[in-house]
């Protein structure tokens, strides 16, 4: 096999191996093409654009006399989480009142609050055998 043949054929091949990919990494880049980076869009996966402004009830919510678990690495510790819209306004010490006067309180206490954090474990799925989910053991 002279040599002209065998290099066509080594360019042939890397063009499969190659041509492929650069035509995956053109369409990973399609999305930029229509949305640009600077737009506002929602926190999860899908990166739906969203409307500028604020988002979430028109309202301040105090979460009183819960255990805050923050994920910082420190334990939990007594406390009052003041929110306003979908915001995280403070944390404040248990004792502490500092929110405004038309805020809608909820007493937490007893309860665990993990601000900005989801809880994903979850039994939802799980059968009852007789009952709600309010009255699930």
């Amino acid at each position: 096999m002279n040599l002209d043949v065998r290099m066509k054929r080594k360019a042939a091949l890397l063009m499969l191996v190659f041509l492929p990919g650069a035509a995956g990494q053109e369409k990973a880049q399609d999305r930029r093409r229509f949305l640009d980076p600077s737009t506002p869009v929602s926190d999860d996966p899908r990166r739906i654009p969203v409307k500028p402004g604020p988002s979430g009830p028109d309202r301040v919510l105090v979460l009183r006399g819960g255990r805050i678990f923050d994920g910082t690495g420190a334990a939990a510790h007594a406390g009052t989480l003041v929110i306003e819209r979908n915001k995280i306004l403070k944390v404040l010490p248990a004792s502490a009142t500092a929110w405004p006067t038309n805020a809608e309180v909820v007493d937490v206490a007893g309860k665990t609050i993990l601000p900005g954090l989801i809880d994903l474990h979850t039994h939802l799925t799980y059968p009852l055998t007789e009952g709600d989910v309010q009255h699930a053991p």
